[in-house]
């Protein structure tokens, strides 16, 4: 059942004179799934600094449940001023359409259109002008980034790989995995062996990985597009008698406390993360939008972010993302309408001091 988070936020504001921004967001994900729930909670932090009246609702990995939210959304009297949606198993076309025929302005997050569907639909207000625009990070860079550092970590030897690609069809996941396939052309070093896809499931890669260490005995590095599918091959590696981190590195994405945990004890050797800010980051853009600062000008249409970052124990960063605490970023400091300036939007996290 999806839940629902409504915040009402101070009535003291720059923004007072303006109508409350009204924001819903299908989450296509569990409240209790570990990236979305820092997805959710992020976006929170942004809307409580903003101003804005959030709603959650979570599709709970069901896209059957996730458009029959999105109908009842549109069919509201009191419609929100804007959706956020997520191409998730490829209803990205479906959305857009729905939300532009109920004169909903939507903007796509975090999972881009694939080829096929951008055919469709075309740019961004070319055919559906409810269709503002989409935000989504550079997976690509993530990908090639991940493969990178393992590459680093054995310098001048060669470093036979195998790779747990997430699925066929979901754009962030294929974009890492190419990022992956230009790693190894630039570093000639990585020899990929194999490339399974565990569909984003612990238990599935966990199974995936046994067999890959049958068949491939001198397998030194394992990439996984994520860290659930990271959790499962380490599982098959201890339970073949070797040590993740030691015997065969570990590559992956997303800050999950266990993949922090696991990256601090160094089973995890390369994790990347920080791509759950997109949709808070886009709150920003559509707050300054709301108020006349239009991103299509300076920013464009279709906004792809380095928000991946190798996350090392011990750095500021990393502490940020263990600590899960969103509520010191200035997120005014980004807005226009807030903080004006020119230019695109300086999306840098600056912290408010603590009293």
């Amino acid at each position: 059942m999806a839940r629902f988070v409504l915040l009402l936020l101070l009535l003291l504001s720059p923004l007072a004179a303006h109508a409350v921004t009204r924001v819903t967001f299908l989450n296509p994900g569990y409240a209790n799934e570990p990236f979305w729930e820092n997805v959710d909670q992020f976006l929170i932090a942004a809307a409580a600094d903003l101003d804005v009246q959030v709603e959650i609702l979570h599709g709970n990995r069901d896209e059957k449940t996730l458009l029959d939210l999105a109908k009842a959304v549109s069919r509201r009297q009191n419609k929100p001023d804007y959706v956020m949606a997520v191409n998730d198993k490829g209803l990205g076309v479906e959305l857009v359409k729905l939300f532009d025929s109920a004169k909903i302005p939507i903007m796509l997050v975090l999972n881009d259109l694939d080829q096929g569907q951008q055919q469709q639909l075309g740019l961004p207000r070319q055919h559906y002008p409810y269709w503002l625009g989409t935000l989504v990070p550079d997976n690509l860079q993530a990908g090639e980034q991940v493969a990178g550092a393992l590459s680093g970590l054995m310098p001048n030897k060669t470093v036979p790989l195998v790779a747990i690609a997430g699925d066929r069809g979901t754009p962030a996941g294929l974009n890492r995995q190419a990022g992956l396939l230009w790693a190894t052309r630039k570093h000639p070093e990585l020899k990929l062996r194999a490339i399974r896809y565990g569909f984003w499931q612990e238990s599935r890669a966990r199974r995936q990985m046994t067999q890959l260490l049958t068949q491939y005995p001198d397998i030194k590095a394992v990439w996984a597009a994520d860290d659930q599918m990271a959790f499962g091959a380490i599982d098959a590696i201890r339970a073949k008698g070797l040590e993740p981190g030691r015997d065969i590195l570990v590559g992956t994405f997303n800050s999950s406390a266990k993949a922090l945990r696991l990256r601090r004890s160094g089973a995890i050797s390369a994790l990347a993360g920080g791509h759950f800010m997109a949709p808070g980051l886009a709150l920003v853009l559509l707050v300054d939008y709301q108020n006349g600062f239009d991103f299509a000008k300076d920013d464009g249409l279709q906004i792809q972010l380095p928000l991946f970052h190798l996350l090392i124990p011990g750095t500021a960063l990393f502490n940020m993302m263990a600590a899960h605490d969103w509520l010191d970023i200035n997120f005014r400091a980004m807005s226009k309408v807030h903080t004006p300036y020119q230019g695109p939007h300086r999306f840098e996290l600056q912290m408010r001091p603590r009293p």
